[in-house]
């Protein structure tokens, strides 16, 4: 609490005799950005990365008034002795309009503002507000955490919500690219209308617009449709609404909500550099990497990636081959993509066909999703003539020592009018997964279902097999109750062992609200059940709390995965 009041302040702090306009100030940061030679605007304020200043409004004014006392230079100096009196008398303004009576509150505001015009002397000289909460963060990192007298209360659980805000995740399945792939890259507001799950809610209601309507219609106006009946003629409510909300507020675009504007949103995303608003994206998501989708038989992707890829950041883009034909058994489906590119049509001809992307690629996992039905060996007592699974992908997986990444349960074209939201999904028969598992024990399987019904034999099969290992909520089980109720039923089967999310993000924003709704999600369940361990009189430290976090969502547990040795 304290960091927080000091950080509010030290933004607040203006520089000495810099008042732009009533109520506007201007204020300094010490990390300047040596590239940034322009001053940019956000929220209808100028900033000034390279040189070091930002402009804010103070509301009546009163703590910048009061806080001027300090006389911040723009070589940041300011008067040290000043600053717990100026403190002192933002902090009791604060009192006084919350007033708690009692010699003992008034010692505890004694105390408190003593530790904020502490941490605000540290963050006026120079110290970043990122490393004073990494140097408070550390200081307590090895001390027992108390539970609070109600659940969900306490240090214990305010620690764990911490860490579960300040992890950075990795992304372990998207459908991303990175800015330098172009229109592969999917980004702004109209992308976020027209992703699937918005297209569906719309369509469900729609009155005198068919599917072939809509989809005739240009993007633009595909979202003006969504944005028309999904967030104006009706209040929005779904799950995916509620994303593109929080993506825009997050984005500082919250006269664009209050207004309803679709066009100041798109004006916005217009001005943006995509390189750097990817890397913007990152951070407001808080990822460290994600992995993409790359399939070699899509005329779409192939010319950016042959005869050669654009750079981009391989340490925050990974990659993995989709090999749904080799798993759906398509011999004619990959004939036709080995003859496009010259390579012979023979089981030999396939595997240097994989061979040769997998060079180009360089992934991390062979990724395939399931047909409706699917089910391994055949049920009929018919044997496969080939069997690519045998013959091509099981060789292919041994030679590269690459994993099988699986999505199970999808059902494609439930409504083939309704085109990519026309997916649906299934109860799947998981006994080729167990077949799998057991069949080939020196492979490794990373996998996900669709269905909340399979939620609970997957798990269980994931505390069976060794060569076996969770990942995420996908797509429709993206939701809160599901979510919520998926991540505690793991934790207590498989305790941390298990990947905890992953975004399935097609549209680039969608990093931010996805991961900042699991985050919430996520956490609750976590604090209930280390509150749960700790009952018992197992004490954590903020330490086991960052290893548990760090497993579930920053990678350990799927990092730890591909290292091991089977």
């Amino acid at each position: 609490m304290a960091f927080a009041v000091a950080a509010m302040l030290r933004f607040l702090t203006p520089v000495s005799g810099s008042e732009v306009t009533a109520g506007v100030w201007q204020g300094s940061f010490p990390q300047k950005v040596a590239d940034c030679t322009e001053a940019s605007e956000y929220a209808g304020k100028r900033y000034h990365l390279g040189e070091g200043w930002y402009e804010f409004a103070d509301g009546d004014g009163a703590t910048s008034t009061v806080l001027r006392a300090l006389a911040l230079g723009e070589d940041g100096s300011f008067v040290a002795d000043a600053v717990l009196p100026a403190v002192g008398a933002v902090l009791g303004a604060a009192a006084d309009a919350a007033p708690a009576t009692g010699a003992a509150a008034g010692r505890c505001l004694d105390v408190f503002t003593g530790r904020v015009a502490s941490l605000l002397k540290s963050l006026l000289g120079g110290m970043s507000p990122l490393s004073m909460l990494q140097h408070l963060c550390d200081a307590d990192a090895g001390a027992d955490l108390a539970r609070g007298t109600a659940p969900g209360t306490g240090r214990l659980a305010e620690v764990v919500r911490e860490e579960v805000r300040r992890v950075e995740v990795v992304d372990v399945h998207t459908h991303l690219f990175p800015p330098g792939f172009g229109e592969l890259c999917l980004s702004g507001v109209d992308e976020l209308l027209t992703y699937h799950y918005l297209v569906a809610e719309y369509l469900e209601t729609s009155d005198g617009v068919s599917p072939f309507f809509f989809y005739a219609r240009s993007k633009r106006e595909q979202a003006d449709l969504v944005w028309g009946a999904v967030f104006n003629k009706r209040a929005p409510l779904s799950e995916a609404a509620r994303g593109v909300l929080t993506v825009l507020r997050r984005l500082g675009l919250g006269a664009a909500l209050k207004s309803r504007s679709l066009g100041a949103a798109r004006a916005w995303f217009a001005a943006q550099d995509p390189a750097k608003h990817a890397e913007s994206v990152f951070k407001l998501a808080g990822v460290r990497y994600a992995v993409m989708t790359n399939i070699p038989y899509d005329p779409s992707e192939i010319p950016h990636w042959r005869p050669a890829a654009p750079a981009f950041d391989r340490a925050a883009w990974k990659t993995a081959l989709r090999v749904d034909l080799v798993l759906m058994n398509d011999w004619a489906g990959l004939c036709a993509a080995m003859k496009a590119e010259g390579y012979e049509e023979t089981l030999e001809g396939c595997l240097q066909w994989l061979r040769d992307w997998a060079d180009t690629y360089q992934p991390e996992y062979l990724m395939a999703s399931t047909p409706g039905g699917f089910t391994y060996p055949p049920t009929d007592g018919q044997a496969l003539s080939p069997d690519l699974i045998a013959d091509v992908f099981v060789p292919f997986a041994h030679e590269r020592k690459l994993p099988l990444a699986l999505k199970v349960g999808a059902v494609r074209g439930v409504n083939p009018d309704y085109q990519m939201a026309g997916d649906g999904v299934e109860v799947a028969d998981m006994g080729f997964v167990r077949h799998m598992c057991a069949t080939y024990p020196d492979l490794k399987f990373l996998v996900t279902v669709l269905s909340r019904d399979n939620q609970h034999e997957l798990a269980v099969l994931g505390n069976k097999f060794r060569n076996l290992h969770l990942y995420g909520c996908w797509w429709y089980c993206n939701n809160p109750s599901i979510i919520a109720d998926t991540t505690r039923m793991r934790m207590e089967l498989l305790g941390p062992n298990f990947t905890a999310q992953h975004s399935d993000c097609r549209v680039l924003e969608q990093l931010i609200y996805k991961w900042a709704h699991s985050r919430e999600l996520i956490a609750e369940q976590l604090v209930e059940q280390v509150e749960g361990v700790a009952k018992t009189g197992w004490a954590f430290t903020r330490r086991d709390i960052q290893q548990l976090v760090h497993r579930l969502l920053g990678g350990g547990a799927y990092e730890d995965f591909m290292a091991k040795t089977l």
